[in-house]
């Protein structure tokens, strides 16, 4: 992932006030190791950065990966916003239910971005998700959801093992690169979907050099016997 942070380095300048960082990356599972959050924390620690930490992923972790936080290493503790939600680990999508941990001299402004710029919870969701965080067997319900998703993972990767498909690290989605089958991620997206009746997302709107050859597949919610057949599927189009 070296390449990446330098990418990434480079578009730090004068104007920089905060990194952005989801991991396990959407939309392609990527996840940043020991030395990636090492130059990361370098990173901010040089430019005086905050680091908002998308966190609604970090234990949906494959290949017996370890769990880091970003706050844990030196210096970033009190430079570190770390943004959880109950929608992705606790697969409770469409309660719109998160929160924000941080140093408590920034919270109230957070606070204040909080009232003015997101929708206000329904009544039931803030029990429910309480709920979801404190019941007893809150970790292993979600390390057997990861090792459902990691079988899941998997089926994608065997069937589609001779295509150019990016393995994902963790997440619920991975990539595919379209450039060697002569066909942007669009193009072959149509074809997925109106020959194949598979829905997969082009990665275009997405930004980047490359987008336009990046089709998402979303594997989370498929059983391993339909994502199985997804190597006929590709077969029909191609």
């Amino acid at each position: 992932m070296l390449h990446l942070l330098d990418a990434l380095a480079a578009r730090v300048d004068a104007r920089t006030r905060a990194l952005f960082i989801m991991n396990p990356s959407m939309p392609s599972g990527g996840v940043l190791d020991a030395d990636d959050w090492a130059a990361v924390a370098e990173l901010c620690e040089r430019h005086d950065l905050w680091l908002i930490y998308n966190a609604a992923m970090e234990r949906i972790l494959y290949d017996r990966r370890p769990y880091l936080h970003p706050a844990g290493l030196p210096g970033m503790r009190d430079r570190t916003l770390t943004v959880g939600s109950v929608s992705k680990e606790y697969r409770m999508i469409g309660w719109r239910v998160g929160w924000v941990v941080g140093p408590a001299a920034v919270l109230a402004d957070v606070a204040k971005v909080g009232i003015y710029n997101v929708v206000t919870g329904v009544g039931i969701g803030q029990p429910g998700a309480l709920a979801a965080l404190t019941a007893a067997d809150e970790a292993e319900d979600v390390a057997a959801s990861v090792r459902c998703w990691e079988r899941r993972r998997g089926a994608v990767l065997e069937t589609l093992r001779d295509y150019p498909v990016r393995p994902a690290a963790g997440g619920w989605s991975l990539l595919v690169d379209t450039r060697p089958m002569g066909l942007t991620a669009r193009e072959l997206q149509g074809r997925l979907l109106a020959r194949a009746e598979v829905a997969a997302t082009p990665m275009d709107a997405w930004g980047g050099p490359e987008a336009e050859y990046r089709l998402r597949l979303v594997f989370s919610n498929e059983p391993v016997a339909r994502l199985q057949g997804l190597r006929d599927r590709f077969a029909r189009v191609l």
